[in-house]
């Protein structure tokens, strides 16, 4: 092989920018959206823990004849109560929100409501908006 013929099969320094270029511009369109994607899909799997732990209240306020202290009284025994059923989740625990803290439970809730069950979403602190938005058992379905 001459060392013309091996220079001609490598990539020229401009050649390889290029496709670096491309290779960036295509992820600069493509991320935001995948990253979109992921954060509307741990707020629709905070909503269903949501739903799950709700019912789980019902079914205790069902047995018990009042609503829970805390949601630890879904997965134990709150005292020596026979009407207690539990636990009411399948899990057996608690689970955490999709960004790793704690789902919050309020009795009595806002608004006149008996409790609140929610989540402070991706920012982890009371309000916020889009992905920040707090999620709870209040929110109609969007």
């Amino acid at each position: 092989m001459t060392k013309n013929a091996a220079y001609r099969r490598s990539f020229t320094l401009v050649e390889m920018l290029v496709v670096v270029t491309i290779i960036a511009l295509i992820a600069g369109l493509v991320l935001p959206n995948v990253m979109g994607g992921l954060e509307k899909s741990k707020r629709d799997t905070a909503k269903a823990q949501i739903k799950v732990l709700d019912d789980a209240v019902l079914s205790y306020y069902l047995d018990m004849k009042e609503h829970p202290r805390t949601l630890d009284d879904l997965v134990k025994s709150p005292g020596s109560s026979a009407k207690w059923n539990g636990p009411y989740l399948k899990s057996g625990a608690i689970p955490k929100d999709p960004w790793g803290n704690q789902y919050l439970f309020e009795q009595p809730g806002q608004d006149g409501r008996s409790y609140d069950i929610y989540s402070y979403g991706k920012d982890g602190t009371s309000g916020g908006q889009k992905n920040d938005a707090d999620i709870g058992s209040w929110y109609e379905e969007e």
